[in-house]
């Protein structure tokens, strides 16, 4: 054999083995991912009529394990991850501070979690103290979350990013919460002004238009070279998480929630490397496990092979340490409320009670009729997102099941539920917000104001629309404008002050927020209602809920509301702008501060 012959074959030999070696390298990786589980640890709600019923944590751990051993088999590990909200949203967080909540989910198995809004509810101090009474067993990410070093609990187990290694490769975390005006005042309850400041993660530009990286890229940058995939685990929302793809440069892949998409197939947006970034979410309250295969080879990007969600049928086998704790999470609601009661009888309903979070429902209507009459105010005023997200089933309506739809509290001891409020308003203020509310498609929940609209034409909608180009506004933007309104059959009067029953977490948000807001929810002041009694004494009145009356007609043409779908109340922070700007700049704001002098 020659010289040449045998450098050809060692030459050979060396390209073979290297690609060996680089096929060794490029592994696959299986994730599972949930999202907005809100305690719903038995089921996710009563199915709509021919549907099956759906969830339970069990269950879920159930299909899990088995996810995990199918590939397993196959040679491929797997990561279990949560995007967040999982501590609230049923009667079982109200029992033993959420307790069994928590330690119900700590089973399932999970290796990092995001901090979801809904998980910060009880606040920091008490979120400490219980968080330190039963801490987790894997890290709770939020990277643009800041806790103080007082809740030495909190600091230890909520963290920025963490890494977690399978068959070799290096899997970086980065979790981001949502910073909503309506949302992070709530860290302010039962605590001190800087024990956990959710902040801004965004990207900024100076003045020369140069762009600085936000809390989330910067923190994607910094892992980027010690981890071979990084992943965002974000409870910001699908369309935060589509700005947060299209900023970033260093995520492989965004797994969400907050908005409660239901994303069969994964979003792609393009990143500022022109790479198309996958973006997954389950929906809400367990129905569905995310299923994500994915390609990753060290030094290229990673790429997904295969996605899937998996139901949740409530009739699997459940896996039995988490049964178990179901039990007893049962056990404790029934303890502290006495069956007795949760399995009063107070009326009917003829369709499932449904969270108005997606749209007005009868539900959402009726609870707000509910408020206005039991209290005598003048109107009330809802929003559907303080609603609980698993449907209640129609027929005989128990209290269980008016407590179950409205599951909300701001202490851990309030176990009777927000209460109902009332505060004082101007008219003109009402009319402002209103206008506002309708131009940008918004659906509040109102009980005692009727207002009609008109639609604008398709050339003057064209027009308005080319004016807030590029901007929040051309997203938001309706056809439908204010027309007239009215409270109890008469026009709103300008300076007359009118009473507003809303629920607890109105009032006491709009005094956390700004002054401004402070000033115009005036004598805000609870009721001797509870959401829950008024519901009931409510429901008793009526007899029977129906559903709501369905439209005239179709709407066609230029008479029909003509916006893209939105995911909950999206801009409402710069909508919250935009109104407070509106009423500095009105007329009538001089009024305001007449009151305080």
């Amino acid at each position: 054999m020659t010289t040449f012959s045998r450098a050809i074959i060692a030459l050979l030999i060396l390209i073979s083995g290297t690609a060996r070696l680089n096929t060794a390298e490029a592994k696959v990786i299986q994730i599972l991912h949930t999202n907005d589980l809100h305690a719903a640890i038995r089921t996710a709600g009563a199915p709509a009529d021919g549907e099956d019923e759906m969830g339970g944590w069990a269950q879920i751990k159930t299909i899990m394990d088995r996810l995990t051993l199918d590939a397993q088999k196959k040679g491929i590990e797997t990561v279990r991850l949560d995007a967040g909200d999982f501590l609230e949203g049923t009667m079982f967080y109200f029992s033993d501070h959420g307790k069994n909540v928590m330690k119900a989910f700590q089973n399932i198995g999970y290796d990092a979690v995001a901090l979801g809004n809904h998980d910060w509810l009880m606040g920091p101090q008490n979120m400490d103290i219980t968080f330190g009474e039963n801490p987790f067993p894997f890290p709770i990410l939020s990277a643009n979350t800041e806790i103080s070093p007082w809740l030495k609990n909190l600091r230890k187990q909520i963290t920025a990013t963490t890494q977690i290694v399978r068959d070799g490769i290096k899997i970086g975390i980065v979790g981001l919460s949502t910073d909503e005006m309506a949302y992070k005042w709530i860290t302010k309850v039962d605590s001190y002004k800087n024990d956990m400041i959710i902040h801004d993660y965004r990207d900024t530009k100076d003045l020369n238009g140069t762009t600085d990286n936000g809390i989330g890229n910067q923190a994607a940058e910094n892992i980027r070279q010690d981890n071979d995939v990084v992943l965002a685990l974000t409870h910001i929302g699908i369309d935060e998480d589509k700005k947060l793809a299209a900023s970033s440069k260093n995520f492989d892949l965004i797994v969400g929630g907050h908005s409660h998409t239901f994303i069969d197939k994964p979003v792609y947006v393009a990143n500022q490397k022109g790479e198309q970034i996958p973006i997954v979410q389950t929906g809400v309250n367990g129905k569905y496990i995310g299923r994500i295969t994915l390609d990753v080879e060290p030094g290229k990007k990673a790429k997904i092979l295969s996605y899937e969600l998996v139901p949740v049928p409530n009739t699997t086998a459940q896996d039995p340490k988490i049964a178990q704790v179901v039990v007893a999470a049962e056990k404790a609601v029934n303890d502290q409320y006495t069956p007795e009661k949760l399995n009063q009888v107070v009326g009917k309903s003829t369709v499932n009670l449904v969270s108005g979070d997606g749209g007005k429902t009868a539900y959402s209507q009726f609870v707000v009729d509910a408020m206005r009459e039991m209290t005598g105010a003048d109107l009330a005023v809802d929003l559907g997102a303080f609603h609980g997200n698993g449907p209640q089933e129609k027929g005989d309506i128990t209290y269980r099941k008016l407590m179950e739809m409205y599951p909300r509290k701001l202490n851990v001891e309030q176990n009777e539920g927000l209460y109902v409020y009332h505060a004082r308003i101007p008219g003109w203020v009402l009319k402002l917000a209103l206008k506002l509310t309708v131009k940008y498609g918004y659906d509040l929940s109102t009980s005692g104001i009727d207002y009609t609209t008109y639609f604008l034409s398709d050339a003057d909608f064209a027009a308005e629309k080319q004016a807030v180009a590029g901007t929040w506004k051309e997203v938001m933007l309706s056809n439908e404008r204010l027309l007239a309104a009215s409270i109890n059959g008469r026009p709103i009067r300008t300076f007359e002050k009118y009473n507003l029953a809303v629920p607890e977490f109105f009032v006491r948000g709009a005094y956390a927020i700004t002054f401004l807001s402070r000033l115009l929810i005036r004598h805000g002041r609870p009721t001797q209602y509870t959401i829950w009694d008024a519901s009931a004494d409510y429901l008793s009145e009526i007899g029977v809920l129906h559903d709501l009356d369905p439209p005239k007609g179709p709407a066609t043409g230029s008479e029909k509301r003509k916006r893209p779908p939105s995911s909950g109340f999206m801009y409402a922070n710069q909508l919250l702008d935009d109104l407070a700007k509106d009423i500095q700049s009105a007329p009538e704001f001089s009024s305001l501060k007449d009151d305080l002098k």
